[in-house]
């Protein structure tokens, strides 16, 4: 009897064990994904044959029997070439069914590495879905691809909609030369019946670009980094009359700007507007901006016009609040983007050529001085045609009457060119061929701005800072001087505006990162990084100010040690000190650089209340104090051997705002 207790028992036990773990697996995945009841199938069942290579001169693809799997064939596909691009390489298959704006899709498919990369334990492909007409993308996802199948699963949105045979899903192999197998491929359309949420994400290296990843090695390398090259230390020394060291005297040191420039490019219709929302923008640029870029107004097409004064209007409003201007742009060649008054020689070329001089002279010298940098040249990778015509010494020419007119303290000469960043190699080298050229005939330029407008699904952040690399081998400064990026998916432009300023910030060569327009009813593609129309904060908002004035700022305080000392290391840049010792204060301002600072400060017990004594630098070593009553005082600092070398009174400056 007590045998079949124990066997009753054990079988209830076992019984209950069982419907514990089919609940689980219920409540974990919704019952239409096993069901398939709500989902649509976009593939026909022989997927895989279906499937047509782009880019043969890069890879080849073969079919190949599988055992052991869900499937009896797989594509065998194998990079022969390196492309330098995941998508110059790629297997392509057409979807018939329509697919609606914001349907949930579910991709999914098995993947193995038959021969890995050199040098790497992991072979790369990306899955695509796009938009057969404008390409735009619904997800681009990255995985990582061991020797062993394992099964990949991903549920994405449809961000638009996708008429019968208007939609493609593409398998990116453009890779270094590796050999991979694909097999079991699934895409099914749930419509709206389902969540992402509801659907398992299995098997992905990374979503919407490479190095999105939380624990990315490169971001890791880029904070080093930035410690590194954005940091110096400032130290605040306190002494009295007497020269004593002062213990326990208060410090509050407070960053008031940055050295690098956290730019935006601004439009006359907005900054010198009357309404509201004019008001608002007005607001944002002096907040969160320590320079800018005139947007349109100072291009040759709108200067070379009645309207020029909106330029000027512009500058001067800008100049006037002490944001760092650049100038955008005296050259554009392109006839529709000469001056009007230049096309009208077009059929006589040196007159022609002449009157784009007489252009360069007349803007350059009407802005002399007012500009930290000028784009000299825009976009000579595809619009070249007075260079076609004369030579690249006819940009020399240029860059040399600009650099005249502005002289050896004026405005940086820079060369602006688009879609260079790391994407499309023949843009990159179409664009190394212009430098080399420039570089040949004696071209001279100060930097280089990157204008980086993205699209949906952006590239790899090793591949940009790679690139970074390669043309600071061309020009000392670089500069991401149009950023932008065009996806509906807030999140994703969010965590790519954090990596790629991460990136940029933490290359020694980059002197500044400018969005191309911060509110979406004033941006060209409608869809600025920082707000929405209404105003409101994006994401990505949320990350320019965590990152520029949080992360990447420097507010300390504290009390002097037993030799007087206070230090601190902060990001380079403007700061304003506060000593505070037996009730006297003083405050004073001083600029941080990469060598480090030191200040030290000279107090006389005898006052009371603030000094606004001028501050003494000598030697290197700036001396700030309350007055002065003893002259003996300034003689014993004079004395010393650092001291002897040169004093000067430096000029107080007050902050026009945050980043001021």
């Amino acid at each position: 009897m007590k045998m079949i207790q124990r066997k009753s028992f054990r079988n209830l036990f076992m019984f209950v064990l069982c419907l514990l773990i089919a609940l689980s697996v219920t409540l974990c995945y919704p019952k239409e994904y096993f069901a398939d009841s709500s989902g649509i199938s976009l593939l026909p069942d022989d997927a895989l044959t279906k499937m047509n290579l782009i880019g043969p001169s890069y890879a080849s693809m073969q079919m190949v029997p599988v055992e052991g799997q869900p499937f009896s064939q797989a594509i065998r596909a194998r990079t022969s070439v390196d492309p330098q691009g995941s998508h110059l390489a790629q297997l392509r298959i057409n979807i018939a069914p329509a697919v609606a704006k914001d349907d949930v899709l579910f991709a999914s498919f098995y993947v193995r590495a038959i021969e890995l990369p050199s040098g790497s334990d992991v072979a790369r492909t990306e899955v695509a879905f796009e938009n057969k007409v404008s390409y735009e993308k619904s997800t681009t996802t990255g995985v990582y691809i061991g020797t062993d199948w394992k099964k990949v699963e991903i549920p994405f949105v449809s961000y638009m909609d996708h008429p019968e045979g208007g939609s493609q899903m593409l398998l990116r192999i453009g890779f270094p030369p590796q050999v991979i197998e694909i097999g079991g491929l699934q895409l099914i359309n749930y419509q709206k019946t389902l969540q992402v949420s509801d659907l398992p994400k299995t098997g992905i290296g990374y979503e919407g670009y490479e190095g999105r990843e939380e624990n990315a090695q490169w971001r890791q390398d880029a904070l080093q980094r930035i410690e590194q090259i954005r940091k110096a230390d400032l130290t605040v020394q306190v002494q009295d009359k007497d020269g004593q060291n002062v213990q326990n005297a208060s410090v509050e040191v407070k960053m008031l700007n940055h050295e690098f420039m956290w730019g935006t490019a601004v439009t006359a219709t907005r900054l010198l507007g009357t309404n509201a929302d004019s008001d608002k923008y007005r607001q944002a640029v002096t907040e969160l901006f320590n320079s800018a870029v005139p947007e349109n107004e100072l291009k040759m097409t709108t200067w070379d016009t009645a309207n020029r004064s909106n330029g000027s209007k512009v500058v001067n409003w800008l100049n006037e609040r002490g944001l760092r201007v650049r100038g955008h742009t005296l050259v554009w060649q392109k006839e529709t983007l000469m001056p009007v008054t230049a096309n009208e020689l077009k059929y006589y070329p040196v007159l022609y050529r002449n009157r784009v001089r007489d252009y360069v002279n007349e803007e350059a010298d009407f802005f002399k001085g007012q500009f930290v940098d000028w784009d000299v040249v825009n976009e000579p990778k595809d619009n070249h045609l007075l260079t076609d015509s004369f030579g690249m010494s006819e940009s020399a020419q240029w860059y040399n009457q600009v650099r005249q007119i502005e002289g050896s303290s004026g405005a940086n000469m820079y060369l602006n060119e688009t879609g260079v960043e790391g994407g499309n190699p023949d843009n990159i080298n179409r664009f190394i061929k212009v430098l080399d050229d420039m570089q040949n005939h004696g071209v001279s330029i100060d930097g280089i701005g990157l204008q980086s407008h993205f699209g949906q699904y952006p590239g790899s952040m090793n591949r940009y800072l790679s690139m970074f690399d390669k043309y600071a081998t061309y020009a000392d400064n670089l500069e991401i001087t149009e950023f932008d990026h065009a996806t509906a998916d807030e999140n994703l432009q969010a965590d790519f505006m954090r990596d790629y300023m991460t990136a940029a910030f933490s290359h020694p060569a980059m002197k500044g990162f400018l969005i191309w327009g911060f509110w979406d009813s004033a941006n060209w593609r409608s869809n600025a990084p920082i707000y929405r129309k209404d105003w409101s904060l994006k994401p990505s908002g949320q990350v320019w100010k965590d990152l520029v004035f949080d992360q990447w700022w420097t507010n300390e305080a504290g009390s002097t040690d037993a030799q007087g000392k206070f230090s601190i290391r902060g990001f380079l840049g403007d700061y304003e000190v506060k000593v505070n010792y037996q009730g006297h204060s003083q405050t004073f301002k001083t600029k941080l650089g990469s060598g480090g600072t030191q200040e030290i400060v000279i107090i006389d017990s005898e006052l009371s209340g603030d000094s606004t004594l001028q501050q003494l630098a000598v030697g290197g070593v700036r001396f700030k104090g309350f007055p002065l009553t003893r002259i003996n005082t300034l003689f014993k600092y004079l004395a010393c051997p650092m001291a002897k070398r040169q004093y000067r009174v430096l000029r107080r400056e007050q902050p026009t705002n945050r980043l001021h």
